[in-house]
C-alpha cells in the first residue's frame, strides 16, 4: 500500500470517507464472521491512518458535495459509493 512508504510527518491522522448510507457495514462491521477485523481496522493497521465513515444519503451527498467544493472546506477527503444524479 503507498500510504505505509509516505513519511511520518506527510501522512494524514485521519481520513474522512463520505460513502452511501447503506454502504457503512462495508467498511466498519466484521465479514464473514463477528471475529473477522473490519476492512477499515485493516487499513487504520497497515496504513497508521485512522478513518472516519460519514454515511450519507443519496439525496444529501450532492448537495454536500457541491457545499464543500464551493466553500473550499475539504470537510471529506474520500468519496466512496456517491450515488449518481
Amino acid at each position: 500500500m503507498g500510504l505505509q512508504q509516505l513519511p511520518k510527518d506527510k501522512k494524514p491522522a485521519k481520513l474522512v470517507v463520505m460513502v452511501t448510507t447503506g454502504a457503512t457495514g462495508h467498511w466498519n462491521v466484521p465479514w464473514p464472521t463477528d471475529q473477522s477485523p473490519t476492512v477499515q481496522s485493516i487499513f487504520e493497521n497497515e496504513s497508521g491512518i485512522k478513518m472516519e465513515i460519514v454515511g450519507m444519503g443519496p439525496d444529501d451527498q450532492f448537495t454536500k458535495i457541491v457545499q464543500d467544493a464551493t466553500t473550499k472546506a475539504a470537510g471529506y477527503d474520500v468519496l466512496l459509493d456517491v450515488a449518481a444524479r
